[in-house]
């Protein structure tokens, strides 16, 4: 019996299989609008197919999505060191 895995699944280090599917498809998110040189020359499909396009803005809170199974879906989050943090006056 698999117990459920908690939401959002957080890691330290990207996960050689997935603990959902055993696929060994992960994929690295990346962020930010693509350059202009690999939209034109169509280089978009080959990024995909080795990384996760995670859309223009980059994750700001406690946790951010870090990798992607291609076979099930499942986001991995690593804890977001980069936190911004009001300074105390």
């Amino acid at each position: 019996m698999s117990l459920p895995l908690p939401s959002p699944y957080v890691v330290k280090y990207k996960p050689k299989s997935c603990p959902q599917c055993l696929s060994t498809a992960i994929s690295t998110y990346v962020f930010g609008y693509p350059d202009e040189v690999v939209v034109a020359d169509q280089q978009l499909p080959a990024l995909e197919q080795k990384y996760q396009i995670g859309g223009c803005s980059i994750q700001q809170g406690e946790f951010a999505k870090s990798w992607h199974c291609k076979a099930c879906g499942m986001d991995f989050y690593k804890k977001n060191n980069n936190v911004y943090r009001e300074q105390a006056k």
